[in-house]
């Protein structure tokens, strides 16, 4: 009988469902393995003492900083601390430097963020991308579902994608790109054109207002 057949088709995908899914509960949940993630969750485990688990879409850890982008642009190095400059140190400790190293090969980069992490207890979770959020009655994120119908919880997400995967599906308000002069009343807001910039740049003293290699 196909009607027979059909339903214990149908029940069969069910069972197969129910069974595959898993639910995960963490402390504080990371999304995206960038080199931000890779600290934000190193971070949070060592200062809060918590459970941790990086969700990385990809197959790999760092992001950029192991993807290729190994020329830091430093500037001034003095000002460079916390787990930036740790960071560094391990990277030159693999070339046998005394010295933070700021140049570097991808896969060293990969290698010191995998190392870091394998001295924490934070999970990392590959090959997951989310497919939607749960919020709770006060908004607050309670759990994200992935396309591989594994469900996650915690009581503190962190989006470090870097397109900001989480924040639609979190109802988070977010912008991009300079705002205008008008919104929020700042004179050097937007971009300054001569005779009104100086010199070219946006400030009078030289302050880069859009490294953002160093901190992804």
């Amino acid at each position: 009988n196909k009607g027979i057949m059909k339903s214990c088709v149908i029940i069969s995908l069910l069972i197969y469902t129910i069974i595959s899914v898993h639910g995960y509960q963490y402390d504080v949940i990371v999304y995206g393995g960038t080199a931000a993630g890779v600290i934000s969750a190193i971070a949070a485990w060592i200062e809060g003492g918590v459970s941790v688990a990086i969700i990385e879409p990809g197959e790999n850890i760092g992001g950029m900083v192991s993807g290729g982008l190994g020329h830091t642009d430093v500037g001034d190095a003095s000002v460079i601390g916390g787990y930036a400059l740790s960071f560094f140190e391990k990277v030159g400790q693999v070339y046998n430097s005394p010295h933070p190293v700021f140049n570097f090969e991808p896969h060293v980069a990969e290698d010191v963020f995998k190392k870091w992490l394998a001295e924490t207890n934070v999970t990392v979770i590959y090959g997951e991308r989310v497919m939607s959020a749960v919020l709770g009655p006060d908004g607050r994120a309670e759990s994200i579902t992935t396309f591989s119908g594994d469900i996650f919880k915690a009581s503190v997400f962190i989006d470090a994608s870097y397109e900001g995967d989480l924040l639609p599906l979190m109802n988070v308000t977010y912008t991009w790109g300079r705002e205008g002069q008008k919104i929020y009343n700042e004179s050097a807001a937007g971009r300054l054109q001569e005779p009104y910039s100086f010199g070219g740049h946006q400030f009078k003293n030289a302050i880069d207002i859009s490294n953002h290699r160093l901190f992804l």
